[in-house]
């Protein structure tokens, strides 16, 4: 066949075979074009894919083109069309071409042919890139982000090729400024120029005709001349006084503008204006200046109205309603992407002036602000992301089919099942009417609690309706559990049938207290969890009778009831420890000699404070516990109450704001040395006259680091130093050190206060339980193991006390700063760390080579081989991992935290003595330490420090989402439900998103094990 004077195209040949031949030819074909041709037969549309790939440029015919095409031709005209009018962008579809920056590519476009073509070209290479990246399943925030980043790039070389560059800013608006523009979108823009321009004499003022007038050159060549009309679809209207106002506005003119007649609905548009290019400085002083106007600080009962009334006009957008039976407008129609749009604007608008923290131009990013604000549930962070991921993704599929802006979603069942094949969404038009349902339906019940738009039904309200109907048949209440996400509905309706019947209970009563509880109730059903949050809003309901405040407190518009609510539900549904912390705080303790008396619910005053901007360091930690009311059974109750409620106030700090996680971890390290230091006190003044010596308590590993979790133990150390020749200090100190263990784990009180574990003491499990600053020294002169070594880069001094002399109380709560006391030496009594803990830390100085020291350390290669084979053994001994059946462990498995823990401390053995900055602490500060050492590039650095978050994060939320009873809570199975859960408390929208994280650090955490510990 090859041999003919002019051979038909391959496409050709396959085009006109019958369909029993085509696989033969396929075959017949040379080995570049089998993929492509065999792509054309398996994709949704054959026949057509294979008329459209007949009628491209003969010379795309000629050679093999990437199977990318093939799978293009599969979705309708326009990618062929695309093709045609611009050859030479197919390759921007070859696998080894990567993604061009498009402005870079636009200045390169410039200087080789005239300005229309190159703008031209740039845009049809681009557009063929991601209409493919689409239909590889490219996440919305790629192709959204990409296209608006190719507009920006368009519009700042047409600025410099007009020499306007230096004189104007060009916003976007809408999708544009939100970064999430689609492929047929209207390009909403708004021109501000600088002040200076138009002001002054004639001359000046002819300076701001001519800019206007290059200004309309610029939206000629935006638009597209020739045969590359329509390049893009511009729409001035949402200037100042729009279409019939000037092309362009000076910065202060158009905050003038805005101050004098501002309207509801531009506030709303500037929520999403951004600088996109020209002179981004001024863009910057524009929005600082027309803050005041989007986000106001104070709002009264009016912008109720004006929200009710911008979701009306959200409707009011449609030509109809849409049914699902007919043709729907995925983006104006009821449920469609503009109501996901205009949902979390009105949030935007309503809290934004109070809360800069739920500002965003981006519709996803904002929506993850408000639920890290609080301000939407879990479940209505996920329906509404997933929801409008999808309709996005719809919206691109219809408009790439023909190049149409078009948001229709076809009735006819023929073109409806072929879009549904083209989305992969069951292959039929009812699997894909099933979905487009689902989605508008949960966008629709959210909206109508922003709009109050009466018309429309709420299916999650009638259920919740059924579920607390006292007199609703089982089965019914079962079912709407079931539809509200409960997954064991028979289960959880117990439980609820047990709230109802308690006579003194909230769910038993009428008015606020009911109201209140049922407000609760919703918050638990909205969380990740409602399983596990409504077993333990069972429990939290036994010891709170109707009475209480609690109840009016969520029922009523107070802070605590519109902010904390959504969280509590959260929380109780998120972890055991922190949900059982919440619930066993009794409601009423006594209170301690001096004190006012009790709160009439305690937990009101936590939630409070949950609510302040930041987490309580040291200082503010003393306090709380000097004002903290004493239990009546003692100070170790008193202090497992002071820290579960510390727990349970990061907690709901963590899960509302998602802050750093190594903020999360330093609170929680500061709540155990506050606990140790007190209990440590007590025992020493409970000693009373004997043996005097001083003992220092030593924190390692994570509580060394202070990067405690909600379920970490205690790695401690004990050391000390007799003050006289005494036979007897060495007993005593171990008598004092096991008591503060077992006062640490016992649970005589219902549950321990922490775990301890003593194995990274010296020798570990041989070793002595306390050992005396000669033996410490002593031991750690002689060349000891690698392991441990490691282990004393985690040290800290946490705690000293003198023991043995007189004069010394038990606790009272009202010394316990960090800061030295007057006089010196109630130093010691307040059991901070003092001489004793520095002659440890310089031994462990030299011990480590900060310092000299007798004896060298290990080399250099030994630090690494003997660091690589003691992860090699975690791994082996702990990870239990199965990468082939989808189980990890977050923390000893391959890449995970535990490896980039032991991967930074071995470089900080060997670097460190030569670099101070190199050893802190901290994970994050120590890579960064080796980044200013030379150590680590700066890249690998900014990336090993988000992938530690990242992973600190995620063995954060597992201890939050723990598997069966008695399993390691770091290890996990990506096909597991919980990880749903999972991805939705760490921000991610899809079990999917978060695996590919995982999967990314990983193997950079590996990578870069294996580069600097070669083996």
């Amino acid at each position: 066949m090859g041999s003919e004077p002019n051979p038909v195209p391959w496409p050709a040949r396959l085009r006109k075979a019958e369909p029993g031949q085509r696989d033969a030819i396929v075959a017949q074909a040379p080995r570049g074009w089998r993929e492509p041709l065999r792509a054309l037969l398996e994709g949704p549309e054959p026949e057509e894919a294979l008329t459209r790939a007949a009628g491209l440029p003969e010379p795309i015919q000629a050679t093999p083109w990437p199977v990318r095409l093939s799978r293009l031709l599969h979705e309708g005209s326009y990618p062929a069309r695309l093709l045609a009018l611009c050859p030479e962008a197919l390759a921007g579809l070859r696998p080894e071409a990567p993604p061009a920056d498009p402005l870079a590519a636009l200045r390169q476009a410039v200087g080789e042919a005239s300005l229309d073509d190159a703008l031209g070209r740039v845009r049809s290479t681009e557009y063929l890139r991601l209409a493919a990246r689409e239909v590889e399943g490219a996440p919305l925030e790629e192709t959204g982000g990409a296209l608006s980043d190719l507009v920006a790039a368009c519009l700042q070389v047409l600025l410099e090729q007009l020499q306007l560059a230096e004189q104007v800013v060009v916003f976007g608006m809408g999708k544009l400024g939100g970064h999430e523009l689609n492929f047929l979108s209207d390009i909403d823009l708004v021109f501000v120029h600088d002040d200076a321009i138009g002001e002054g004499d004639v001359e000046r003022r002819r300076e701001l005709v001519d800019l206007h007038q290059r200004l309309r050159t610029l939206v000629r060549h935006l638009e597209g001349q020739g045969k590359w009309r329509p390049l893009f679809r511009v729409d001035l209207r949402l200037r100042p006084f729009g279409s019939r106002g000037p092309l362009s506005t000076s910065v202060t003119a158009t905050e003038a503008y805005y101050e004098r007649h501002g309207r509801a609905w531009e506030r709303q548009v500037w929520l999403r204006g951004r600088p996109l290019a020209g002179r981004l400085d001024l863009g910057a002083l524009l929005l600082r200046r027309l803050t005041p106007f989007v986000y106001r600080r104070s709002v009264g009962p009016e912008i109720f109205g004006e929200i009710a009334d911008m979701m009306r006009r959200a409707r009011r957008e449609a030509t109809r309603v849409g049914g699902d039976d007919g043709d729907v407008d995925i983006k104006l129609d009821t449920g469609g992407i503009r109501e996901v749009e205009f949902t979390v604007q009105a949030l935007q608008l309503l809290h934004g002036g109070r809360n800069p923290g739920v500002r965003d131009t981006g519709t996803l990013p904002a929506l993850d602000r408000l639920l890290a604000a609080g301000l939407v549930s879990d479940r209505e962070h996920h329906q509404l992301g997933v929801a409008y991921r999808w309709m996005r993704h719809v919206e691109h599929r219809v408009q790439l089919a023909e190049g149409q802006q078009t948001h229709r979603i076809p009735g006819e069942a023929a073109a409806r099942a072929r879009l549904a094949r083209r989305l992969r969404v069951g292959g039929s038009a009812a699997s894909l009417t099933s979905t487009m349902q689902r989605h508008r339906q949960q966008v629709r019940a959210i909206a109508k609690t922003i709009g109050g738009d009466e018309e429309l039904g709420d299916p999650r309200a009638h259920d919740l309706a059924v579920a607390l109907d006292d007199g609703a048949p089982r089965d019914d209440r079962c079912a709407a559990l079931q539809r509200l996400g409960v997954h064991d509905p028979a289960e959880t309706e117990a439980r609820l049938e047990h709230l109802r019947t308690r006579p003194d209970g909230a769910f038993a009563s009428t008015g606020t207290s009911r109201h209140g509880a049922e407000n609760l109730l919703r918050a638990c059903l909205d969380s990740a969890d409602p399983d596990a949050a409504i077993a333990r809003l069972v429990e939290l309901a036994a010891t709170r009778p109707a009475h209480y405040g609690i109840w009016r407190a969520f029922a009523e518009p107070s802070p605590v009831g519109r902010d904390l609510l959504r969280l509590t539900g959260e929380l109780l549904g998120a972890s055991e420890p922190l949900g059982r912390g919440l619930i066993g705080f009794p409601p009423g303790r006594p209170a301690g000699p001096g004190r006012s008396g009790s709160r009439p619910d305690f937990l009101l005053g936590l939630l409070e404070r949950a609510s302040e901007a930041e987490l309580p360091g040291p200082r503010t930690l003393a306090a709380d516990l000097r004002r903290q009311l004493v239990d009546p059974r003692g100070l170790d109750a008193t202090l497992l109450h002071f820290k579960h409620e510390q727990l349970v106030r990061a907690g709901l700090f963590d899960l509302g704001r998602r802050p750093d996680p190594l903020v999360v971890g330093r609170a929680i390290s500061d709540v155990a040395d506050l606990v140790l230091r007190v209990i440590l006190r007590d025992l020493a003044a409970e000693a009373g006259v004997g043996s005097r010596f001083d003992l220092a308590v030593l924190a390692l590993g994570k509580h060394g680091m202070q990067a405690m979790d909600y379920g970490s133990d205690l790695d401690l150390m004990f050391v000390f130093e007799p003050l006289e020749a005494s036979p007897e200090a060495q007993t005593a100190a171990a008598r004092l050190a096991q008591r503060l263990m077992t006062r640490l784990e016992s649970r005589a009180l219902g549950q321990r206060l922490y775990e301890v574990d003593m194995r990274l003491r010296p020798s570990g499990r041989q070793g002595l339980l306390v050992t005396s600053l000669t033996g410490f020294r002593r031991y750690h002169a002689r060349r000891i193991a690698v392991w441990e070594r490691l282990a004393l880069l985690r040290t800290r001094a946490i705690a000293e006390v003198r023991v043995g002399e007189p004069g010394l109380v038990p606790p009272s709560f009202d010394d316990l700063d960090d800061a030295e006391p007057d006089p010196p030496g109630a130093m010691v009594a307040a059991a901070v760390p003092g001489s004793l803990c520095e002659a440890i830390e310089d031994t462990v100085s030299e011990t480590l080579g900060w310092r000299p020291g007798p004896e060298p350390p290990p080399s250099a290669d030994e630090m690494r081989q003997q660091t690589r084979r003691l992860k090699q053994r975690i791994e082996a001994e702990l990870a239990r991992e199965n990468r082939a059946q989808g189980r990890f462990n977050a923390k000893t498995g391959e890449g995970g935290c535990l490896e980039l823990e032991l991967l930074v401390a071995a470089l900080q053995l060997v670097h460190g003595p030569e670099h101070p900055a190199a050893r802190a602490r901290g994970i994050v500060d120590a890579v960064e330490g080796l980044g200013e050492a030379g150590v680590l590039p700066r890249d690998e650095v900014a990336a090993l420090c988000a992938d530690y978050r990242f992973l600190r994060l995620l063995l954060n939320r597992l201890r939050m989402s723990p598997g069966g009873r008695g399993e390691d809570p770091d290890r996990f199975s990506e096909n597991s439900p919980r990880l749903v859960t999972l991805a939705r408390r760490m921000g991610f929208p899809s079990r999917a998103d978060l695996m590919r994280r995982f999967s990314d650090a990983r193997s950079r955490v590996r990578s870069a094990f294996d580069h600097h510990l070669p083996g």
